[in-house]
């Protein structure tokens, strides 16, 4: 028998997965360039329909780990969270349907995803208010719900409120989610924080809302789970199957333009809160119902090879490895070979020489690349260019963008899409590094 763990596993999963893979666009319709989308798309659908399939919960969590190597290096922060989550969950799915492996390797990734999004958020310029991120879409949140009036106090002398209460709301979820007897209150105060996070519909943290309640519903008890599958998810099973098929259709009709984007980001914040609300519901009962519950046994040690893993990308900035997808979550971290603004952390270790070697752009025929380098005094590493150019094309319809360069002194131009320079780095090290743009104005950047 499937264990009601494992079918709330598989359920949510399929909820984050599908609205991971969408945009403001739509489904990405070119099959030949984006089929790993497609793939990923499909058997999350699929599993929502037959979510106590084990088989089938297994190959959409494939697809997507495939998807998100595919993507590489362009990989927000929410797909790499739900990337390292179809890891435990796929390395955990065995015969016997215990998923205890799963639970320990998803607990250990919350633990990390906090840890790392707290210590990033450590900086002089997040706890900045005219400059922070937290500010800047607490602020567009407020408005999008109709409170743009509502002034947003600072702290002492120009400081972030918002930015110190992000910061202290993720060391409180790690506090609260390790102690046994306060792990329920934790779950629940973690979905109820990425619920009101997700009411910035503009910006999509609906994507990383739903894959902050997959790896957060690891801490919950056999028991728990079972209320919680009951009384929500096969009790309203057929809205849920009703809700994808309209997810679906909608999605498919803004892609190709017969749904303008405004209806569609409206109609995608409307299922949003049609699902989220009545779980979060769901969930404040089933913390009261079962606040005495704990966990009756002690769990085995995660796969340290994962474990292993999800630290080194989180602590990737600090060593110069990478600098973004490192679950810094918009924080307005700078760390690099010759600077930093974080409170405590050194400069960059600058292990790996590619951090170190940038280049100046000097005009592209790409708006949103130029508005990624768009002051005089960022640069961008080299390494970063040649991962850009080597990119296929997925906004100009076959466009074909030039960018125009300076490095060592030298001015160079190249075309994306196209051959890029011979000393560019290997294809492998471009797949698995990623950078930023470095210097003044970089921290102004909120940058997934």
């Amino acid at each position: 028998m499937v264990s009601y763990q494992a079918r709330l596993f598989a359920f949510l999963w399929g909820a984050a997965v599908i609205f991971s893979l969408n945009s403001s666009s739509g489904w990405l319709l070119d099959i030949t360039t984006f089929w790993s989308f497609h793939l990923a798309a499909v058997m999350a659908v699929y599993l929502i329909f037959r979510p106590e399939s084990n088989l089938i919960f297994r190959l959409s969590l494939l697809s997507f780990i495939v998807l998100a190597f595919t993507i590489m290096p362009a990989i927000q922060n929410h797909r790499m969270v739900l990337a390292f989550s179809g890891v435990a969950l796929l390395l955990g799915s065995g015969r016997n349907q215990k998923w205890t492996r799963s639970i320990a390797d998803l607990r250990w990734l919350t633990i990390i995803v906090y840890l790392f999004a707290a210590l990033a958020k450590c900086n002089a310029d997040y706890l900045r208010d005219d400059v922070s991120c937290a500010t800047i879409f607490l602020k567009q949140s407020l408005e999008l719900n109709g409170f743009g009036g509502v002034k947003i106090p600072s702290v002492l002398s120009g400081g972030s409120v918002s930015g110190l209460w992000s910061f202290l709301v993720e060391t409180v979820l790690i506090i609260l989610l390790i102690p046994k007897k306060t792990r329920a209150f934790g779950v629940l105060f973690g979905f109820s924080f990425h619920f009101f996070l997700a009411t910035n519909y503009i910006k999509y943290f609906t994507n990383f809302s739903l894959v902050m309640f997959l790896v957060l519903s690891s801490w919950l008890t056999e028991e728990q789970c079972k209320y919680l599958v009951s009384r929500f998810f096969e009790r309203y099973q057929r809205e849920l199957r009703i809700g994808v098929a309209l997810l679906f259709v909608t999605l498919t009709l803004n892609a190709i333009g017969l749904l303008s984007p405004i209806l569609w980001i409206l109609f995608r914040y409307t299922l949003w809160l049609a699902f989220a609300i009545p779980l979060c519901c769901v969930l404040f009962k089933v913390t009261i119902a079962t606040r005495a519950v704990s966990d009756s046994s002690k769990l085995p040690l995660p796969h340290l090879i994962f474990v292993v893993i999800a630290l080194l990308n989180g602590v990737s900035p600090y060593l110069g490895i990478r600098t973004l997808s490192t679950f810094s979550m918009y924080s307005n971290l700078r760390v690099e070979p010759d600077y930093t603004n974080h409170c405590f952390m050194p400069k960059s270790a600058n292990l790996l020489p590619y951090l170190g070697d940038t280049v100046k752009i000097i005009g592209s025929s790409d708006p949103y690349f130029t508005e990624l380098v768009n002051s005089p005094t960022q640069r961008l590493p080299y390494l970063s260019l040649c991962s850009y150019l080597a990119e296929m094309d997925d906004r100009g319809k076959g466009q074909d963008y030039e960018v125009t360069f300076e490095r060592n002194g030298t001015s160079h131009s190249a075309i994306r899409g196209g051959a890029i320079p011979a000393d560019c780095p290997a294809w492998i090290l471009r797949k698995l590094l990623r950078y930023g743009p470095i210097g003044d104005g970089a921290e102004k950047q909120c940058l997934w």
